[in-house]
């Protein structure tokens, strides 16, 4: 009796158990099933914003690359500009050699002082290497100079990339063939800042002798009849040798030079000691006209080929004859310049190879010189004086 009440209850309790589970299981699922679509539309909620995050993420890094680029082409456009200006200054400079002329209006104010485009072409010449050549530079052409018997130097005027050279600083200048009627030479060295040289030439003519006139037509004798040719002689001095002197001549016609074909060349006195006359004569296009210039002979310059005083108050010089001249000056003064108190003694033979000089004081020191000459009709034609001697007397 006592199992069957146990039995039975046990079995009354198992169906309440298994309803409550039951009642449990469809409470859980229906909670469970609430909280799945609340988690659900909350992710589904938030995908949206992260979305529109990124996109706002790669647009700024897009705007930031095109910033960089646009830099980077700005910066690339400003490195072409330099170089183009690089370049256009280096044209400049070297355009300059050929436009001085223009540019030396605006390196140059009223004073002389420099300019900006002086100081900026020096600047430039600095930079790519002060290597300055005196071929470069632009030399002013020199006139033709008048004939005085002295040596004739005339001015140089030179300028380098429009600033003016200086001489004695900047260069030097050395002169030949500039005592002549002819072609002399002016050959100039750089100095200082300035290197190598460059040989200019430059006429010396006679007084007189250029024409005024000029002539731009075909040479017809119809356009150039009587006018007057200038003459131009190879040199204007020779010395006496018993010979026939005659200079090569250059003839022009205002400023076209007259071909040989074109004239005729007479000498005459042109082998005695004295004064030569060349006579042009034009003919066929140039029958009319004519032109002379004038030439010298002049006796052998002598030496002295010593001086004693063995005597008290005398003075023997010594030379070797001349067998061209009819004679000697002697010359002989206490100063050296012979600007003042000077004497001279006479020796009227050509053969004679010394002379002695009496009646000077003793104890002094007497300068000698001499020169030969060569009589011409009622005068003397002298040569240069020889180099002075010096001797103190007994």
């Amino acid at each position: 009796m006592r199992l069957q009440a146990e039995t039975g209850a046990a079995l009354a309790k198992l169906p309440a158990k298994a309803g409550a589970a039951q009642g449990k299981l469809p409470a859980e699922a229906g909670a469970a099933q609430g909280k799945l679509p609340a988690k659900v539309g909350t992710q589904r909620d938030e995908s949206p914003a992260i979305r529109t995050g990124s996109v706002q993420e790669i647009r700024e890094v897009g705007r930031k690359e095109q910033v960089m680029r646009k830099k980077e082409k700005e910066k690339n456009h400003f490195s072409t500009k330099i170089r183009r200006m690089i370049l256009l200054l280096l044209i400049v400079v070297f355009a300059a050699a050929e436009a001085v002329p223009a540019m030396a209006y605006f390196t140059e104010d009223s004073s002389g002082t420099r300019g900006l485009v002086d100081d900026f072409l020096e600047g430039i010449t600095s930079v790519l290497g002060d290597n300055r050549q005196i071929r470069d530079c632009q030399i002013e052409k020199i006139a033709d100079q008048t004939y005085t018997g002295r040596s004739i130097q005339p001015v140089i005027r030179m300028t380098y990339l429009g600033t003016r050279l200086r001489k004695g600083t900047d260069y030097t200048v050395t002169y030949t063939n500039n005592r002549s009627v002819g072609t002399a030479k002016a050959r100039i060295t750089g100095k200082g800042r300035y290197t190598g040289t460059k040989t200019v030439s430059f006429r010396i003519v006679r007084k007189g002798t250029a024409s005024g006139s000029s002539s731009s037509g075909s040479g017809s004798s119809a356009k150039t009849s009587g006018k007057t040719f200038r003459v131009s002689l190879s040199t204007d001095s020779y010395v006496y040798n018993g010979q026939f002197r005659k200079p090569t001549v250059k003839v022009t016609l205002g400023n076209k030079t007259v071909t040989a074909r074109y004239y005729t060349v007479k000498y005459s006195n042109n082998r005695s000691v004295g004064t030569a006359t060349v006579t042009v004569t034009g003919k066929g296009d140039y029958s009319g006209c004519s032109g002379t210039a004038k030439f010298t002979i002049t006796m052998k310059k002598p030496s002295i080929s010593s001086t004693k005083s063995s005597s008290e108050g005398e003075l023997t010089v010594s030379w070797k004859s001349d067998s061209q001249a009819d004679g000697y000056q002697i010359q002989y003064c206490t100063r050296k310049s012979f600007n003042s108190n000077e004497k001279s003694k006479y020796e009227r033979s050509g053969r004679t190879t010394g002379t002695t000089i009496s009646g000077l004081s003793s104890g002094k020191k007497y300068y000698v010189r001499m020169r030969s000459y060569k009589k011409v009709g009622s005068k003397n034609s002298y040569s240069e004086w020889s180099t002075v001697k010096e001797r103190v007397v007994k």
